[in-house]
């Protein structure tokens, strides 16, 4: 950033960053405009499963609470840095940069010029850490939990996924493309690679909210099937009466309000 402090200014490669006064933004082009902060141009292709990858993979149903977005929970740093047209944002303070993610809230870190620690606590995010290849900054993160990689394709990961990122900034178009490589030794027999392209966000960071709906009842009358009808009826197979409907909607706890940020991905 223009900013070293990581409070105002705006993207520009490493390599120009002393053509910019602190807290100074370059101009963007012609129709360049920002846009809303979606991704574009995601390529999310399948690997080919070990028998206990595809074991994970056939045992997943994504309409069910197996998928985490049904259970307002980050799916994973790949799917849901574009899922949905998120406004993101990037921060940069010292040795560590934050990537905030639109959906959720969900938070990264990444580590410059560090090295993974011995021990990692797993974790959705996994423990990042980065450097600068010229103007490209790649991120190396490991330490997951098991889960899914992305709902939309039934791709699962294991606790050996290993994630490398390379981020490229276009300074003209002010847009920033995501390269990725993720391999998992214990699911996968190739490599899950992909790639995403977001804008200069003209909208102010702000987490989406979630509010989980543990059961909807969309029948005509309001009388749900009883629970031994099998989903058949308001009544069951021996004509019991049905029981009341029961709707539960356990809103999420609500993220704190972020300060607008100057520049958002």
């Amino acid at each position: 950033m223009t900013d070293p402090r990581g409070r105002s200014g705006a993207l520009v490669p490493v390599s120009r960053v002393e053509e910019f006064e602190p807290g100074t933004a370059p101009t963007p082009p012609a129709g360049a405009g920002g846009g809303g902060g979606g991704g574009g141009g995601g390529q999310r292709a399948r690997v080919t499963y070990t028998e206990a990858g595809q074991a994970a993979a056939d045992a997943f149903r994504g309409g069910t609470t197996d998928n985490p977005r049904m259970r307002c929970e980050t799916t994973s740093i790949l799917f849901d840095w574009t899922f949905d047209g998120p406004v993101n944002r990037i921060t940069q303070s010292g040795d560590t940069i934050t990537l905030q993610y639109g959906q959720l809230g969900f938070t990264r870190t990444i580590h410059m010029n560090a090295e993974h620690p011995a021990t990692i606590e797993p974790s959705v995010a996994g423990h990042s850490i980065g450097r600068w290849e010229n103007d490209v900054l790649v991120v190396d993160t490991v330490g997951f939990k098991p889960g899914v990689l992305s709902a939309d394709t039934a791709t699962m990961h294991s606790g050996e996924l290993h994630v490398v990122e390379r981020f490229t900034l276009d300074p003209n178009a002010m847009t920033l493309t995501r390269e990725y490589t993720a391999t998992d030794p214990v699911y996968y027999t190739d490599q899950y690679t992909g790639r995403d392209t977001i804008g200069v966000a003209d909208l102010p960071y702000a987490p989406d909210a979630c509010a989980e709906l543990t059961f909807v009842d969309f029948s005509a009358d309001g009388v749900a099937p009883d629970a031994n009808s099998g989903g058949i009826g308001p009544q069951g197979p021996q004509g019991a009466a049905a029981a009341p409907a029961q709707t539960a909607a356990t809103p999420a706890a609500t993220p704190p309000a972020a300060a607008p940020a100057e520049e958002e991905e």
